[in-house]
Formats: structure tokens, C-alpha cells, sequence
């Protein structure tokens, strides 16, 4: 509440709108689904011993009502979570961080407390739209109906606007402005499952158009429940192929930070961020989940050679010497330095067309280790003198290498008296003491 109320006020300072959505999961505790709890325990990545100690505490769990007149028969419970169990908490927090994992944002945009979440945004639209993704997951994982009120929660005076396919973009008749509650109602998969395979309807030979009328459900969902009771004999999530996932979905969002933010973080590298913090898995795991997210290891690009005033000037040259007879090109002499080292090879991570940003091509590196910077001079019946450049080159070393080298190729090449030299626009070759 202090997070949000500080939210709030600074809106209020710059005169801002800020819209805010609270969800109430209505007796969260009491309607989890245990298919739900199993998927999302095994989805996090708790260990299978641990999952069938937590499923043998919930097998054949019975409870009985205490009233005026004494104790009603007990009856199963096949649905919830235990009341007053130190566990419960903690199991409610695993179903729904599984829950909200692909519709939560971060904070204060998206804020969870237990059963409470807070959905705010700068415009009613936008905030209709996140409320409709967390409608859809909801309802996806057992959720029965959404109601929109609006209302103060502080008088508790509220009024029902609607049931579903709700609007926020209505007028509110009553209210805080730009403040909306909403009341999730939970409801268990498995009890429609059960209700499907166990009822008189199913036993009398109805057809499936029956039974959904009968049950309000779509056909296609009463098809492949008793489908899958018939084979398998349970309605049940079954075991999925291969091992549960070791990386949380924590440490999920931390390892995509971590490549967004560094494109050149490698494998290893992650591997070991997430082993310090006691997570073991392999390399190939680590590298397998950046790209789901869109993030595919690729070679960097190196930086383009030719800028648009490069390519102008290269243009305005070949236009000028169009018509040049045949021996202009056989009596030049074209100079240029270049830098010779090995290659390696590095990856980075990108998304698709992203190689050329800034962030994710190789920069020019001139006088870098490992390589080495030479001068060379060539004409077009060849190439002649070639030399190796020692530290930086500046213009007293350019020069140095022309009185060296240039005269000497003229003579091999045996150029004519009106031969030209050619260079192009670096600073230590336009510069006065070079000129």
C-alpha cells in the first residue's frame, strides 16, 4: 500500500492519470485446483520426492462442518488448499507466480500481495487491455467469472457493472476516479472433470451435445474429457515427458535480463551468475532459453566501411574521371593502410533484425593488439611495396613511409613522368604538414 500510495501521489504532483485495477481472488485458498498445484510445483522446479509428499497430504482428505446442533457427516475435500497449514502460503505463491507469468509486469506497474494484485496504467485502454490478458489467464487456469465493480472500498459501497466481456471505458456512476475492483471467483477444473465422468447424464448414455447443454460446457471440452478418461482412466494432468525444468521463472527473467542488457554475455558466464546462487544446469539449457524469448546467438557484424559521405564523394570521383582515357588508370599509384590479424570468433545475443544497431556490430579498432598495420601502394598492373607500421601512425610517420617507399615503386612499376598518387581522406593525409 505505501508502494502504491507514493505511486498515487506523485501522479497527482505532475497532474497526471493514472489508472489502477484492483483483483480480489475471492477464497483463493479454498478453490485451487490439485492438477493446477502438481503442473505448477513441477513447473518450478521442485524436486518429484517433494511433489508426492505434498500430494500424499492431500490424498483422501476429509473435513466435517461444526454448527448449532453438533457436527454434520465429514465429506471429502478434493479442492483447495489446508486451512491453517504453515505449507499453504507457500504453495499459493508457487500457483500463482505460474499463474501470472506471462501477463505480470514489472513493478509498480503490476503489484501481488497473497490473493491481492494491483494492475496499473497511464491510460484506460492500456489498462483494459493488461486486465483482459489477466482475464484470460485466469479463466485459462480455473477461473470461473470476473465481476467489475465499482465502488469505494473504503464505505464498501460497491455496484455490479458487469459479469464479463467487462469495459472500463463506460462512465462510473459512483466512486474513486480512475479506481476499479474486480472479484475473481475460482472455480475447479477437476469438479467439472469429475462431475462430466461421474454423473447420472454421462451414465445413461447421453451424447455429448446432452451433456454439454446439461453442464453448460462446450462440446468440445466434454469430448476430450471423456476421451481422456477413457483411455487413461483419470482426469488427471498426466506426467509429461522428459525432466521438469530446473530454472525457475525467477531465474528465467533474471538470465534474459542479463543477455538484454550485455548482447555478448556468453554460456558460461550465465551459467556460473546462476550457479552462485545454487542453481546447477548445463550450458545447452542456458543457451536454449534466450531463444525462446526471441534471442538467437549470431556473429557479429562489423561495422560498415562506407558511410553515406563516403559513398557520395566515391560517386562525384568515378563521374569526374568518366571519361578518362585507358592509361590514367595504368599511371596511378593507390595507397591505403590496412590491419592484418587473426579473427575470432565471438557471438552475441540479438533478436531478429537487430545486427546492425549500434550495440551489436564490431567497432573499428586501428591500433588494437594482436593485429598488425601496414602500408601498401599498387597500380593496375600490380601491387609493389608493402610496409609494416610500428605503434601509432600519425602524419611525420605517413610521410616518412612515402619518401620510403612511393619513388622506389614509381621506379619498379615504371610509371610515366605525369604518374598520380591517390590517397583518400584520412586527417594524416589531408594534413598541412603532409600537403
Amino acid at each position: 500500500m505505501f508502494a502504491l500510495r507514493i505511486l498515487m501521489e506523485k501522479y497527482r504532483d505532475g497532474q497526471r492519470e493514472l489508472h489502477c485495477v484492483f483483483v480480489d481472488l475471492e477464497k483463493a485458498y479454498d478453490r485451487v485446483p490439485r492438477e493446477e498445484l502438481w503442473y505448477c510445483m513441477r513447473k518450478s522446479g521442485v524436486a518429484e520426492k517433494y511433489v508426492r509428499v505434498v500430494q500424499d497430504m492431500y490424498k483422501r482428505s476429509r473435513t466435517v462442518v461444526r454448527c448449532a446442533v453438533g457436527h454434520i457427516k465429514e465429506f471429502k475435500v478434493e479442492v483447495g488448499l489446508h486451512q491453517g497449514s504453515a505449507l499453504s502460503p507457500f504453495l499459493f505463491a508457487i500457483v500463482m507466480d505460474q499463474l501470472s507469468e506471462e501477463v505480470r509486469q514489472e513493478s509498480p506497474w503490476t503489484m501481488m500481495f497473497a490473493d491481492d494484485i494491483v494492475i496499473c496504467s497511464e491510460s484506460r485502454e492500456q489498462v483494459e487491455e493488461n486486465l483482459e490478458r489477466w482475464r484470460f489467464a485466469l479463466e485459462r487456469r480455473g477461473m470461473k467469472r470476473l465481476q467489475l465493480i465499482d465502488g469505494d472500498p473504503i464505505s464498501h459501497e460497491f455496484i455490479f457493472i458487469d459479469e464479463a466481456g467487462f469495459n472500463l471505458t463506460k462512465p462510473f456512476r459512483r466512486g474513486l476516479a480512475g479506481v476499479f475492483w474486480i472479484i475473481v471467483l475460482l472455480q475447479s477444473p477437476s469438479s467439472l472433470q469429475l462431475e462430466v465422468t461421474n454423473l447420472p447424464i454421462y451414465q445413461s448414455g447421453k451424447g455429448y451435445k446432452a451433456i454439454s447443454k446439461a453442464l453448460g460446457l462446450p462440446r468440445t471440452t466434454v469430448r476430450a474429457i471423456i476421451y481422456k478418461w477413457r483411455k487413461h482412466g483419470t482426469v488427471e494432468n498426466l506426467p509429461r515427458s522428459g525432466q521438469p525444468t530446473k530454472i525457475t521463472p525467477r531465474a528465467q527473467r533474471q538470465l534474459i535480463q542479463e543477455v538484454t542488457k550485455d548482447p555478448t554475455t556468453t554460456s558460461k558466464e550465465l551459467q556460473a551468475s546462476h550457479a552462485s546462487v545454487k542453481v546447477s544446469v548445463h550450458d545447452c539449457t542456458i543457451r536454449k532459453r534466450p531463444g525462446k524469448n526471441g534471442l538467437h546467438g549470431r556473429v557479429p557484424r562489423r561495422k560498415q566501411l562506407l558511410s553515406k559521405k563516403n559513398i557520395k564523394a566515391r560517386l562525384s570521383f568515378a563521374r569526374k574521371h568518366l571519361d578518362d582515357p585507358q592509361d590514367f588508370g595504368e599511371n596511378t599509384l593507390w595507397t591505403d593502410e590496412t590491419k592484418i590479424g587473426r579473427s575470432v570468433s565471438h557471438y552475441f545475443w540479438c533478436k531478429s533484425n537487430t545486427a546492425f544497431q549500434k550495440k551489436n556490430i564490431i567497432p573499428t579498432v586501428k591500433y588494437g593488439g594482436g593485429s598488425v598495420m601496414v602500408w601498401g601502394c599498387s597500380t593496375a598492373s600490380g601491387p609493389r611495396r608493402l610496409a609494416v607500421i610500428n605503434g601509432t601512425m600519425n602524419s611525420a610517420v605517413y610521410q616518412k613511409i612515402l619518401k620510403e617507399n612511393v619513388r622506389p615503386s614509381v621506379c619498379d612499376l615504371k610509371l610515366k613522368r605525369t604518374w598520380v598518387l591517390q590517397q583518400d581522406n584520412d586527417p594524416k593525409h589531408t594534413s598541412k604538414s603532409t600537403s
